[in-house]
């Protein structure tokens, strides 16, 4: 079996991701279920959406808005798809996306990897490949379960765009990530500049909502483009979308382009 995993990039890349994948797999399936059956208890307290609109114009914007939390789809808006899910799928992708080529290298074994019959660039997309296979299985299983187990009544196109989009922004996120540790050959550099964008990212989508003078700054941020048009009441923006992919195939790019030409360690 090792030998099969060895000789295929793609099928070694699951094959070496399975300890994580499982323990996030088991944070994705527990936050999904947690939040989804929490709903009929949020929806059911007596004054708990003015409570929501009191609050401060900052602390509204960092958890997606005024949105209303007693519709299924507002709630899910804000619970789990504006902070928790973002957080655990990208906190998956970057740290899996620094390792596929750097960690290869700051292991040693990416001379074993490059003895075989296979290209820099080959091997650089079957590892994201197998990076963003593993993303995907993780985001459906756990969001989509969790709501049909909760039993919401809710637009399953639009709850199947919003996880489409989550799952872009996951990419975006991880092939970026790889992208810095291909041309690095750092797994350290990777994951520091990957998470300093999103950080950066999520303070610029949260003040452009409170002044209209800050408003260009959502354009710099992956979040905005990931959920700026509240798809689960609106659906999804085709063009933000792709400028979801796009960062990522760039990313991945630049970083494969700079792989092949500088001398491995």
């Amino acid at each position: 079996m090792n030998g099969v995993y060895f000789r295929n990039v793609y099928l070694k890349t699951l094959h070496d991701q399975r300890k994580l994948t499982f323990w996030i797999g088991i944070g994705l399936i527990a936050a999904a279920l947690y939040t989804t059956l929490l709903f009929p208890t949020i929806r059911d307290i007596s004054g708990f959406e003015d409570f929501i609109e009191e609050l401060p114009e900052f602390i509204l914007s960092l958890i997606g808005g005024a949105l209303q939390f007693t519709t299924p789809e507002g709630y899910l808006n804000t619970q789990p798809f504006s902070v928790l899910a973002p957080l655990l799928m990208l906190s998956y992708a970057v740290v899996r996306g620094s390792g596929l080529i750097a960690g290869e290298e700051e292991a040693h074994t990416m001379d074993q990897l490059l003895a075989n019959p296979i290209s820099r660039v080959s091997l650089i997309a079957q590892k994201s490949l197998g990076m963003l296979t593993v993303l995907a299985t993780l985001l459906w299983a756990s969001i989509l379960v969790g709501t049909l187990i909760a039993g919401f009544l809710v637009d399953l196109w639009k709850l199947a765009q919003i996880v489409f989009s989550l799952f872009l922004l996951g990419a975006a996120a991880g092939l970026l990530s790889a992208g810095i540790g291909a041309a690095t050959g750092r797994r350290g550099n990777a994951a520091g500049l990957t998470t300093g964008v999103l950080v950066a990212g999520w303070l610029f989508n949260a003040i452009q909502q409170l002044a209209a003078v800050l408003e260009w700054t959502r354009f710099i941020s992956l979040f905005w483009y990931y959920n700026g048009n509240n798809i689960l009441l609106n659906g999804i923006v085709g063009w933000q979308a792709l400028a979801l992919a796009g960062v990522g195939a760039v990313s991945i790019a630049v970083g494969a382009y700079v792989f092949q030409q500088r001398d491995l360690r």
